[in-house]
């Protein structure tokens, strides 16, 4: 009893392996100095095997070519020789691709999975808005002599101390005692 069990286990085990299919876009994602850099994959069967090119949707690059792409015992192995790129990662159990992307003697950590990746976007307000964070004044200079008047924002921080931009408070008292 022992021993068909242990046959149709391994039976069933090297029907999974076979069963897994590599083929189609996958999607990964590099963080480069503080960058988000997405990686597509794009995997097809041919006579010889699979092939695959690359994308790199953030730098506007498409069907890249490899120069080599092999998949044995769940390991992906993918490289472009000319970039001196290379990916290598193990197919798990949820569909996800874990492995190391290399190039030009650095390496960095890259997931493959076949949910495609969004854009990050980066939130940057170019106008801030109330109630801000820092004290701010409208300042006006006239300068009857020449006929015109110079104005600004005068930015400061709320809270007291001595800043990188110089101290406000004895800058008050100078221009008072003029």
């Amino acid at each position: 009893m022992k021993k068909v069990t242990l046959i149709l286990l391994s039976i069933l085990f090297s029907f999974t392996s076979f069963g897994q299919d590599i083929t189609g876009q996958w999607n990964g994602a590099l963080k480069v100095q503080g960058t988000l850099l997405r990686l597509v994959f794009n995997i097809t069967k041919t006579e010889n095997g699979i092939s695959s090119t690359m994308d790199s949707p953030d730098q506007g690059a498409k069907g890249i070519p490899t120069t080599t792409t092999s998949y044995e015992n769940s390991i992906l192995k993918i490289t472009i020789s000319n970039a001196k790129i290379e990916y290598e990662g193990t197919l798990g159990q949820d569909n996800i691709i874990v492995g190391t992307f290399n190039q030009g003697g650095q390496s960095f950590p890259m997931n493959l999975s076949k949910e495609k990746i969004e854009k990050e976007k980066l939130v940057r307000p170019q106008e801030p808005t109330k109630p801000y964070s820092y004290y701010s004044e409208d300042i006006t200079f006239e300068n009857k002599k020449a006929g015109i008047s110079l104005a600004g924002t005068l930015t400061l921080p709320k809270k007291e101390g001595v800043f990188p931009s110089g101290n406000f408070d004895k800058w008050k008292r100078t221009t008072k005692q003029r």
